[in-house]
Order: structure tokens, then sequence, then C-alpha cells
């Protein structure tokens, strides 16, 4: 893998947006022996292409082999006719012990049997009734809370022509997620539409039409961030903000005010999917831009993702040939890890797998 790299020193905070609190609800280690170590590393989404053509799982993969370290059974996200949900609709709680999903325009919920390892549906809370105006209405961009106690989504028409009507908002509300269907929406909150959950940004570098995002505070509380982005700046940077803070769309959050973006050229715009420069760089809430840097650049090698990796204090490159370490204070040449991930047993030939992301192991 040959690469030219310009030397930088770059400190790598001991904690960056890609580690998951510790959710209080259940303990670091279960009767079962999962802990939060078996539940990090890559976690990748398993769905059949074809209907009732097999099983959903969600693996948990060594970040040094890539070999499978747990699955867990989803097939209770599956609908009744076997069609499951899009992976954008499933949520999962910050330790992955609790998982919620739109179903028919409600919004449904299971908990993780250790015993078992599947997750086995907790309650659900029913499709909404139409509004005052006489409009069908649907749940949707449903997501957790920081410290897993609560459940949010927000409530919107089912027709999407009506998202981008002017002055159009939707409802924000949430429930208690230990009790479903217990529970009644509290509404905490409005935000102009279309929107999408900060949730669904976190790890994917695929930018969405949304103009406003919303993110739920560490203090369980409404944060709603503007799009925001400067098309003749050659950076072509997307993100959404409140004034405080930096939500990336297009690029990653490294640690504190530094980002890193991929690009195809050195100093070039941010792409979407792939590039074959991986650029650093500071930027304000503001969108000021400074200390711009590029760390690596491939000839022949495409670099399709980048995970921060605060645990091992390294980077981690999903590349076109496989997997590679990167340390951030290093001038030596990023290390292979492995070529591609391993099972525990065959995958079926009609299934598709997504990336859902990386998560930093936890301390026991």
């Amino acid at each position: 893998m040959r690469m030219s790299r310009r030397n930088t020193a770059v400190m790598l905070a001991a904690m960056a947006l890609a580690v998951l609190p510790a959710c209080d609800s259940h303990p670091a280690e279960s009767a079962s022996g999962l802990s939060a170590k078996d539940l990090s590393g890559f976690v990748r989404l398993h769905v059949p292409k074809v209907r009732d053509s097999g099983d959903v799982s969600v693996t948990f993969h060594d970040s040094d082999g890539g070999a499978e370290r747990v699955r867990l059974d989803l097939n209770v996200t599956k609908y009744d006719n076997g069609y499951v949900p899009r992976p954008l609709s499933l949520s999962f709680s910050p330790d992955f012990r609790r998982v919620a999903w739109t179903f028919d325009h409600g919004v449904r919920v299971a908990e993780l049997d250790d015993r078992t390892h599947a997750y086995r549906e907790a309650g659900a809370v029913p499709p909404p009734q139409p509004s005052p105006e006489g409009h069908s209405m649907q749940y949707g961009e449903v997501q957790f809370s920081p410290d897993g106690s609560q459940i949010w989504f927000v409530l919107r028409p089912k027709a999407k022509p009506a998202w981008r009507e002017d002055g159009a908002s939707w409802r924000v509300l949430s429930i208690d997620a230990t009790d479903p269907s217990g529970s009644t929406p509290r509404q905490r909150g409005h935000l102009p539409a279309p929107a999408q959950s900060v949730s669904d940004l976190g790890q994917s570098l695929l930018a969405d039409t949304s103009e406003s995002a919303f993110q739920i505070s560490q203090g369980n509380t409404l944060r709603v961030l503007e799009r925001r982005s400067d098309r003749d700046d050659r950076r072509d940077l997307d993100y959404f903000s409140d004034g405080s803070q930096v939500i990336p769309a297009n690029f990653r959050h490294y640690a504190g005010r530094s980002y890193l973006r991929i690009s195809d050229t050195k100093n070039g715009p941010a792409s979407e999917r792939d590039g074959r420069a991986l650029i650093a760089f500071d930027m304000n809430p503001d969108g000021t831009v400074s200390n711009e840097r590029t760390l690596f650049h491939y000839r022949r090698t495409s670099i399709w993702n980048v995970f921060v990796d605060a645990a091992n204090d390294r980077l981690i490159l999903w590349t076109d040939d496989g997997f590679y370490s990167a340390g951030v204070d290093s001038d030596a040449d990023p290390q292979r890890l492995f070529e591609t991930f391993t099972h525990a047993e065959p995958t079926p030939k009609f299934h598709a797998e997504t990336m859902l992301g990386f998560y930093p192991q936890e301390s026991e």
C-alpha cells in the first residue's frame, strides 16, 4: 500500500463522539458473559434481500482481525409479511441492550435477552391518530437519549409533500425506554420540517436532504440544529449547527474541534463516499476552518471511511483493499489489520450487510 504522508502530530482526546456512553440500567457484564467489550468494535446489520429468505441479525467484530465476536438475533423487527425495516429506521440504545424502530407508523421496542442472545419485544407505541385537519400521521426518526433511559421520535404527516410546505414543523415526543407501552408520549418541542435525528449522521459520512436535525443533550433536552454549507468553499463541507457545536454530515468528528474529511485530492472537497486523501482540520461552530493538513494521500487506494478508535489511540481506515490501523502521532505507514470480516457461520447467499459503525471497547 504505497502512499505519501505529511509529517503531522495530532493529539487524540480521550473521548470522541463515537464513544458510546454507558447505560445505567444494565450491568457491564451479564450472567451469560455478554459484556460491554463483547458489544463493541465494528457493528454490522444483516438482513435478507428476499422476503422470508433468512434471519435478521447484528454482529460485533474484533477491531484487529475482523472476526465475529457476538451475533444477536433481530428477527423481532420483521414485519408479519416477512419484510424488514430499513437500516436507518432501527435505533439501538448506547449499550445495545435495547432496539427501537418504526413499525406500521408506530414505534416498537425490544430488549436483549442475554440467555438467548436475541432481542425480545418489550412494548410498543400505537400509530398516532389523524391530525385535526384530517391528515394521516406517523412516527419517525427514532433515537435513544444519551443515557438510554428515553426514546425520542417525531410526529409528522405520512404524505411527504406536506413536509416541505411553508412553515411546516414536526412535534418531538419521548417515552420511557423501560416502559414503552405504559408511558404516554411526552411533548419535547417542535422543529422545522423536514428534519433528521443526529444519530443518523453518526458514522455514515453520507449527506441527507434534511434542512434541520435534532439532538438530545446529555441532560435529555431538545437541541435543534440548522443545516449549513458553503458551496463556494472548495472544501464543500456539509454540517448542522446551533451556533455552539458542529455536527458533520459529510465529514467525521475527530477530537475537540478537530475533524477529518475524505477527499479525491490533496486539500480537495469532502467526498461523500470515497477518496484517496484523508485531511484533518479544525473548525469553529461558525464554520471557520483552520490548521488544515493532509494526513494521508494514497496513489492507488481509495479510502471508503475512517473510524476513530479512541480506546487504542488510533484511526482505522476502511479502504478498497482492507482495513488499516494508523497511529495519530506516528510517521509510520498504516499497518494492515485484515482484509474482510469473518463470521462464525457462513453468511446466507441472499443477505445484505450494512456497516452500522465502530464503537470503542468500554472498560469493564
